[in-house]
Order: C-alpha cells, then sequence, then structure tokens
C-alpha cells in the first residue's frame, strides 16, 4: 500500500512484526529524521504508532494509498467555520421572517445557502480525501445530518404553503360563484 507521509512517498510493511512505512526514492536524511524515520539495513523506516497503525489499516483497498499530512485540520477548520456561518445566517434568516425585523431576510437565505453548499462540498472532500481523520468524520457526518433536517424542514414548509394556497383558490373560486351580481347598477 502506498502512503503519502507529509510529503514522503513510503510503502506501508511489516518490519520485525512491527508495522512500519518505507521510504520510496531518495530524500534528505535530516527531512526523514524530522519525521522520526531511521535507516535499518540501507533503508528508512518509521514504525508507525497506534493512531497511524489504525489510520493505515482503516483504507479498505490492500491496493489503496493514503496521505498523512497537516492539511485535514485547516480543511475541518474551514469547514467547521462555514457550517457556523451557514447556522448563524439561517437563525437571522428565520428572525427575520417571524419577528418581522427590518433585516433583509433574501440576503441572509442567499448567504445560508451559499455556507451550506459550500461546507457539504468541504466535508465530502475530507471524508474522501483523509478518511482516517476523526474530526472530519463527526464533522461531516453532523452537517449531513443537519443538512438532511433542514431539507426535510423546507418539503414540510412547501407543502404547507402549497396546501394553504388550495385553500386559498378553491375559497376564493365560492366566493366567486356566490357574488355574481353584486355591485351591478341598474
Amino acid at each position: 500500500m502506498l502512503v503519502n507521509y507529509y510529503g514522503i512517498r513510503c510503502t506501508y510493511e511489516r518490519y520485525e512484526g512491527r508495522p512500519a512505512i518505507v521510504a520510496e526514492g531518495s530524500y534528505e536524511p535530516e527531512l526523514l529524521r524530522a519525521y522520526e524515520f531511521r535507516q535499518e539495513e540501507g533503508r528508512w523506516l518509521h514504525f508507525l504508532t497506534d493512531r497511524e497503525k489504525d489510520a493505515v489499516l482503516s483504507v479498505y483497498s490492500p491496493n489503496g494509498s493514503m496521505t498523512f499530512d497537516d492539511k485535514v485540520n485547516k480543511f475541518c477548520t474551514v469547514t467547521l467555520i462555514l457550517f457556523l456561518l451557514h447556522l448563524a445566517a439561517a437563525v437571522v434568516f428565520i428572525s427575520d421572517i417571524y419577528l418581522n425585523r427590518q433585516g433583509d431576510p433574501i440576503k441572509a437565505l442567499i448567504f445560508a445557502f451559499i455556507t451550506l453548499i459550500a461546507s457539504v462540498v468541504l466535508a465530502a472532500t475530507v471524508r474522501v480525501k483523509y478518511p482516517y481523520s476523526r474530526f472530519g468524520k463527526m464533522l461531516s457526518i453532523a452537517i449531513f445530518i443537519v443538512c438532511g433536517i433542514e431539507v426535510a424542514a423546507v418539503v414540510i414548509c412547501l407543502c404547507v404553503i402549497f396546501r394553504e394556497l388550495l385553500v386559498c383558490a378553491d375559497t376564493c373560486s365560492d366566493c366567486g360563484e356566490q357574488c355574481e351580481g353584486v355591485g351591478r347598477i341598474g
């Protein structure tokens, strides 16, 4: 299995019964030592911690590949910020509608929609690119659950609005039939 360990191309194997990754190609020894690689039998090895081993073994395909780097935390942080902005915009939208505030609810709705789409895209990217990240997994699950709840709420609201429009149309047609001669003079 190929492993990209902080920019170092490696393969996963067991060395003396312990899980390890072996650096492929030539890298500066200082770089390898910085990531706790050590030279054994002419090869640069890094023995995996339990967390790293779990991450490597969580990749489903034995011929798959995975990446270790610090970008996952940045992705997750940006995703969380976008999601919190979405929730804040949704609260502003709801308060503008129900409390009859002087704000512009359409702008809040558009901003909430854009931040929701951005957070869903980033959450999906984190899940695909960094499947071992617990923070990414929990964040994406929370975003997808809230997104599902919001979609269900929108569908219910649209059904209620459609039903009310049908009742209103029925009432108007009844009124038109009963008041045919009203208002005519002569």
